[in-house]
Protein backbone atom coordinates (compact mmCIF):
# COMPACT_ATOMS: atom_id res chain seq x y z
CA UNK A 1 0.00 0.00 0.00
CA UNK A 2 1.04 3.31 -0.57
CA UNK A 3 -0.51 6.81 0.14
CA UNK A 4 -2.95 8.83 -2.52
CA UNK A 5 -3.84 12.13 -2.04
CA UNK A 6 -7.29 11.17 -0.71
CA UNK A 7 -5.95 9.05 2.02
CA UNK A 8 -3.59 11.96 2.97
CA UNK A 9 -6.36 14.31 3.04
CA UNK A 10 -8.50 11.82 4.97
CA UNK A 11 -5.70 11.07 7.29
CA UNK A 12 -5.60 15.06 8.35
CA UNK A 13 -8.90 15.90 8.69
CA UNK A 14 -9.19 12.73 11.60
CA UNK A 15 -5.80 14.27 12.76
CA UNK A 16 -7.65 17.87 12.91
CA UNK A 17 -4.23 18.83 11.34
CA UNK A 18 -2.99 20.00 7.61
CA UNK A 19 0.57 19.17 7.27
CA UNK A 20 3.12 21.31 5.20
CA UNK A 21 5.06 18.46 4.83
CA UNK A 22 2.84 15.84 4.26
CA UNK A 23 6.31 13.02 4.07
CA UNK A 24 6.52 13.58 7.97
CA UNK A 25 2.09 12.08 8.03
CA UNK A 26 3.49 9.28 5.62
CA UNK A 27 6.24 8.89 7.45
CA UNK A 28 4.24 8.26 10.81
CA UNK A 29 1.84 5.76 8.80
CA UNK A 30 5.59 3.72 7.89
CA UNK A 31 6.06 0.55 9.94
CA UNK A 32 9.62 -0.25 10.18
CA UNK A 33 8.63 -3.97 7.91
CA UNK A 34 7.77 -1.68 5.53
CA UNK A 35 10.40 0.84 5.57
CA UNK A 36 13.17 -2.13 4.86
CA UNK A 37 11.09 -3.01 1.69
CA UNK A 38 10.77 0.00 0.45
CA UNK A 39 13.77 1.59 1.51
CA UNK A 40 12.10 4.63 3.57
CA UNK A 41 12.41 5.94 7.03
CA UNK A 42 10.22 4.34 9.64
CA UNK A 43 8.30 5.81 11.97
CA UNK A 44 10.35 4.77 14.88
CA UNK A 45 11.78 8.23 15.86
CA UNK A 46 8.23 10.49 15.67
CA UNK A 47 7.35 8.11 18.18
CA UNK A 48 10.20 8.53 20.45
CA UNK A 49 9.15 12.28 19.62
CA UNK A 50 5.52 12.17 20.00
CA UNK A 51 5.93 9.99 23.66
CA UNK A 52 7.99 12.80 25.27
CA UNK A 53 5.22 15.47 23.87
CA UNK A 54 2.25 13.75 25.20
CA UNK A 55 3.72 12.97 28.54
CA UNK A 56 4.69 16.88 28.80
CA UNK A 57 1.81 18.12 27.73
CA UNK A 58 -0.41 15.79 29.49
CA UNK A 59 1.45 16.90 32.78
CA UNK A 60 1.03 20.77 31.90
CA UNK A 61 -3.20 20.10 31.42
CA UNK A 62 -2.92 17.83 34.88
CA UNK A 63 -1.27 21.05 36.22
CA UNK A 64 -4.06 23.59 35.10
CA UNK A 65 -6.79 21.56 35.45
CA UNK A 66 -6.12 20.57 39.83
CA UNK A 67 -3.17 22.77 40.70
CA UNK A 68 -4.27 25.74 41.94
CA UNK A 69 -2.50 29.40 43.30
CA UNK A 70 -2.57 30.30 46.60
CA UNK A 71 -1.92 33.88 46.95
CA UNK A 72 0.63 35.65 48.83
CA UNK A 73 1.63 39.14 48.91
CA UNK A 74 4.39 40.75 46.76
CA UNK A 75 3.00 38.74 43.73
CA UNK A 76 4.48 35.00 45.50
CA UNK A 77 2.55 32.09 45.04
CA UNK A 78 2.59 28.28 45.35
CA UNK A 79 0.75 25.69 43.73
CA UNK A 80 -1.60 23.62 45.94
CA UNK A 81 -3.47 20.82 45.25
CA UNK A 82 -6.24 18.44 46.81
CA UNK A 83 -5.04 15.40 44.85
CA UNK A 84 -1.29 13.45 45.92
CA UNK A 85 1.76 13.08 43.53
CA UNK A 86 0.82 9.02 43.59
CA UNK A 87 -2.83 10.18 42.09
CA UNK A 88 -1.85 12.08 39.31
CA UNK A 89 0.74 9.17 38.24
CA UNK A 90 -1.99 7.07 38.03
CA UNK A 91 -3.66 9.87 35.61
CA UNK A 92 -1.03 10.12 33.46
CA UNK A 93 0.10 6.71 33.64
CA UNK A 94 -3.93 5.93 31.86
CA UNK A 95 -3.94 8.63 29.74
CA UNK A 96 -0.93 7.41 28.38
CA UNK A 97 -1.25 3.61 28.28
CA UNK A 98 -1.38 1.50 25.13
CA UNK A 99 -4.71 0.36 25.84
CA UNK A 100 -6.14 4.34 26.03
CA UNK A 101 -4.07 5.18 22.87
CA UNK A 102 -5.00 1.92 21.10
CA UNK A 103 -8.77 2.94 22.10
CA UNK A 104 -8.07 6.21 20.63
CA UNK A 105 -6.61 4.94 17.05
CA UNK A 106 -9.55 2.53 16.59
CA UNK A 107 -12.15 5.50 17.37
CA UNK A 108 -10.49 7.59 15.07
CA UNK A 109 -10.39 5.29 12.28
CA UNK A 110 -6.26 5.55 11.44
CA UNK A 111 -4.90 2.26 11.80
CA UNK A 112 -6.27 1.45 8.49
CA UNK A 113 -3.38 4.11 7.19
CA UNK A 114 -0.31 2.00 8.17
CA UNK A 115 2.44 0.89 6.02
CA UNK A 116 3.13 -2.12 6.82
CA UNK A 117 5.33 -4.96 5.24
CA UNK A 118 4.73 -7.61 3.01
CA UNK A 119 5.24 -10.49 5.85
CA UNK A 120 3.80 -8.23 8.36
CA UNK A 121 0.17 -8.98 9.88
CA UNK A 122 -0.83 -7.51 13.02
CA UNK A 123 -3.81 -8.58 14.80
CA UNK A 124 -6.42 -6.20 14.95
CA UNK A 125 -6.56 -6.08 19.50
CA UNK A 126 -2.97 -5.63 19.07
CA UNK A 127 -2.62 -2.44 21.08
CA UNK A 128 0.90 -1.64 21.29
CA UNK A 129 1.49 -1.07 17.40
CA UNK A 130 -1.35 1.35 17.45
CA UNK A 131 -0.58 3.01 20.51
CA UNK A 132 2.92 3.86 18.54
CA UNK A 133 1.33 4.93 15.62
CA UNK A 134 -0.36 7.66 17.47
CA UNK A 135 2.82 8.84 19.22
CA UNK A 136 4.56 9.10 15.96
CA UNK A 137 1.75 11.15 14.67
CA UNK A 138 2.15 13.59 17.90
CA UNK A 139 5.72 13.53 16.57
CA UNK A 140 5.45 14.21 12.97
CA UNK A 141 2.75 17.19 14.26
CA UNK A 142 5.42 18.31 16.84
CA UNK A 143 7.69 18.80 14.01
CA UNK A 144 5.92 20.11 11.00
CA UNK A 145 4.44 22.86 13.46
CA UNK A 146 7.80 23.37 14.53
CA UNK A 147 6.79 23.03 18.11
CA UNK A 148 4.20 25.24 17.97
CA UNK A 149 2.44 25.00 21.42
CA UNK A 150 -0.69 26.01 20.51
CA UNK A 151 -1.13 23.22 17.19
CA UNK A 152 0.31 20.31 20.27
CA UNK A 153 -2.47 21.24 22.27
CA UNK A 154 -4.82 21.34 19.91
CA UNK A 155 -3.56 18.11 17.98
CA UNK A 156 -3.10 16.16 21.27
CA UNK A 157 -6.42 16.56 22.58
CA UNK A 158 -8.11 15.73 19.43
CA UNK A 159 -6.01 12.74 19.51
CA UNK A 160 -6.36 11.61 23.06
CA UNK A 161 -9.99 13.48 24.09
CA UNK A 162 -7.73 14.56 27.12
CA UNK A 163 -9.94 17.44 28.47
CA UNK A 164 -12.97 14.85 28.45
CA UNK A 165 -11.00 12.15 30.20
CA UNK A 166 -9.60 14.25 32.88
CA UNK A 167 -12.78 15.92 33.19
CA UNK A 168 -14.73 12.34 34.47
CA UNK A 169 -11.81 11.25 35.78
CA UNK A 170 -12.52 10.46 39.43
CA UNK A 171 -9.95 10.47 42.09
CA UNK A 172 -11.57 9.04 44.87
CA UNK A 173 -12.56 5.90 43.52
CA UNK A 174 -10.18 4.67 40.55
CA UNK A 175 -9.06 1.71 42.59
CA UNK A 176 -12.24 0.63 43.39
CA UNK A 177 -13.74 1.31 40.21
CA UNK A 178 -10.44 -0.77 38.68
CA UNK A 179 -10.27 -3.54 40.93
CA UNK A 180 -13.92 -4.03 41.82
CA UNK A 181 -13.97 -4.03 45.15
CA UNK A 182 -17.07 -4.62 47.70
CA UNK A 183 -18.92 -1.72 48.85
CA UNK A 184 -19.55 -1.04 51.75
CA UNK A 185 -22.90 -2.17 53.83
CA UNK A 186 -25.41 0.88 53.51
CA UNK A 187 -24.14 2.30 50.16
CA UNK A 188 -26.84 3.20 47.37
CA UNK A 189 -25.52 -0.10 44.60
CA UNK A 190 -26.31 -0.79 41.90
CA UNK A 191 -24.55 -3.70 39.07
CA UNK A 192 -24.29 -2.83 35.67
CA UNK A 193 -23.80 -4.95 32.32
CA UNK A 194 -24.84 -8.48 32.93
CA UNK A 195 -21.25 -9.51 30.96
CA UNK A 196 -18.83 -7.43 33.70
CA UNK A 197 -20.91 -7.87 37.00
CA UNK A 198 -19.63 -4.26 37.52
CA UNK A 199 -20.39 -2.80 41.22
CA UNK A 200 -20.78 1.32 41.11
CA UNK A 201 -22.05 3.51 44.05
CA UNK A 202 -22.83 7.48 43.90
CA UNK A 203 -18.76 7.58 44.84
CA UNK A 204 -17.33 5.71 41.90
CA UNK A 205 -20.27 6.18 39.18
CA UNK A 206 -18.09 8.85 37.03
CA UNK A 207 -15.10 5.98 36.46
CA UNK A 208 -16.73 3.20 36.52
CA UNK A 209 -18.69 4.84 33.37
CA UNK A 210 -15.44 5.33 31.71
CA UNK A 211 -14.52 2.13 32.34
CA UNK A 212 -17.64 1.07 30.40
CA UNK A 213 -17.45 3.46 27.65
CA UNK A 214 -13.19 2.80 27.03
CA UNK A 215 -14.55 -0.82 26.59
CA UNK A 216 -17.56 0.07 24.25
CA UNK A 217 -20.06 -1.64 26.49
CA UNK A 218 -22.58 1.51 27.02
CA UNK A 219 -23.58 4.24 25.00
CA UNK A 220 -21.67 7.57 24.74
CA UNK A 221 -23.78 10.62 26.72
CA UNK A 222 -23.13 14.22 25.82
CA UNK A 223 -22.84 16.34 28.79
CA UNK A 224 -23.41 19.88 29.87
CA UNK A 225 -23.69 22.54 32.81
CA UNK A 226 -25.76 25.19 33.73
CA UNK A 227 -24.72 27.60 36.72
CA UNK A 228 -26.63 29.56 39.05
CA UNK A 229 -25.59 32.13 41.14
CA UNK A 230 -27.33 32.31 44.70
CA UNK A 231 -27.06 34.65 47.54
CA UNK A 232 -24.33 32.93 49.24
CA UNK A 233 -22.47 30.58 46.23
CA UNK A 234 -22.53 29.46 43.02
CA UNK A 235 -24.08 25.75 42.23
CA UNK A 236 -24.16 23.61 38.69
CA UNK A 237 -26.21 21.50 37.21
CA UNK A 238 -25.09 18.97 34.69
CA UNK A 239 -27.69 17.95 31.69
CA UNK A 240 -27.03 14.76 30.31
CA UNK A 241 -28.37 13.19 27.11
CA UNK A 242 -27.75 9.97 25.00
CA UNK A 243 -25.87 10.21 21.51
CA UNK A 244 -28.37 7.49 20.24
CA UNK A 245 -31.49 6.57 22.20
CA UNK A 246 -32.91 10.03 23.58
CA UNK A 247 -32.65 9.36 27.08
CA UNK A 248 -31.48 12.66 29.04
CA UNK A 249 -31.84 13.92 32.33
CA UNK A 250 -31.06 16.72 34.54
CA UNK A 251 -29.03 16.75 37.99
CA UNK A 252 -30.08 18.72 41.14
CA UNK A 253 -27.68 21.86 41.91
CA UNK A 254 -24.51 20.83 43.51
CA UNK A 255 -21.53 22.76 44.29
CA UNK A 256 -19.34 22.08 41.68
CA UNK A 257 -19.20 20.51 37.99
CA UNK A 258 -17.17 17.32 39.29
CA UNK A 259 -19.76 16.41 42.09
CA UNK A 260 -22.75 17.38 39.11
CA UNK A 261 -21.11 14.98 36.47
CA UNK A 262 -20.84 12.07 39.30
CA UNK A 263 -24.21 12.34 40.32
CA UNK A 264 -25.15 12.30 36.34
CA UNK A 265 -22.92 9.56 35.98
CA UNK A 266 -24.60 7.47 38.90
CA UNK A 267 -27.94 8.20 37.38
CA UNK A 268 -27.03 7.16 34.12
CA UNK A 269 -25.65 3.75 35.51
CA UNK A 270 -28.81 3.54 37.38
CA UNK A 271 -30.82 3.49 34.07
CA UNK A 272 -28.67 1.41 32.15
CA UNK A 273 -28.83 -1.32 35.16
CA UNK A 274 -32.44 -0.79 34.31
CA UNK A 275 -32.16 -1.37 30.81
CA UNK A 276 -29.77 -4.10 31.30
CA UNK A 277 -32.31 -6.40 33.48
CA UNK A 278 -35.63 -5.72 30.90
Amino acid sequence: MSFEKKELSEAEKKIGYHFNNPELLVQAFTRTSYAKENEKESNEVLEFFGDKILSRYIVKRIAETFGCKDECKDSEFTIQSHEQEGDFTILLNSLVSNKHLASRTDILGLRKYRLLGKGENLPQNEEKPKADLLEAIMGAVAIDSNWNDTVIEIVRNKLLDIDSYIENWDFSSRKEASENLPVQKGQNTGTVNSKLKVQFTEKNASAVLNELRSKHLCPRFNFSFTGVENKKDFTWSCQYRMEKGGYSGSTTPQKNKRTAKRIAAFEILNYLTEADNR
